[in-house]
């Protein structure tokens, strides 16, 4: 009995925990057919991934429209804004017929607020009503 107490492991707990341990060889047979089936699933799966890769990669993040500013007051300009509402600065003025990219458009308190770039300028975004916006 003086024996048992001094060795921790016993040969029943080592055979109970090598099936755990990350040695192939320790792990047994059914455990290595289960990381065969496993890895053949990967490698069916891994042609798909790849092909979902590539398409996203190729397609354009977001299709910009062309639209031109319409429906403004003679003698004054849509605002181009910081950010989607009033309460934005105001970057520049824009007068009816000015060409932009429309990136997208979102409804802020009642009124939708698009995201342009002027089309001569591309370094110019901000923020106008889309009220204002025609289709070009």
């Amino acid at each position: 009995m003086a024996d048992k107490k001094a060795r921790p492991w016993s040969d029943n707990m080592r055979s109970r925990h090598a099936t755990r341990l990350p040695c192939g060889d320790r792990r047994g047979k059914l455990a290595a057919k289960e990381d065969d089936k496993t890895r053949e699933q990967l490698m069916k799966l891994l042609p798909k991934a790849a092909l979902a890769a590539f398409m996203l990669l190729a397609l354009p993040a977001g299709a910009a429209t062309i639209s031109e500013v319409s429906g403004v007051d003679e003698g004054d300009m849509l605002k181009l804004r910081s950010g989607p509402g009033l309460g934005y600065r105001v970057v520049v003025g824009l007068p009816n017929g000015t060409v932009v990219r429309v990136q997208g458009c979102d409804r802020v308190g009642g009124t939708p607020w698009c995201k342009v770039s002027l089309r001569e300028v591309r370094g110019l975004k901000g923020y106008v009503s889309g009220h204002y916006l025609k289709e070009k």
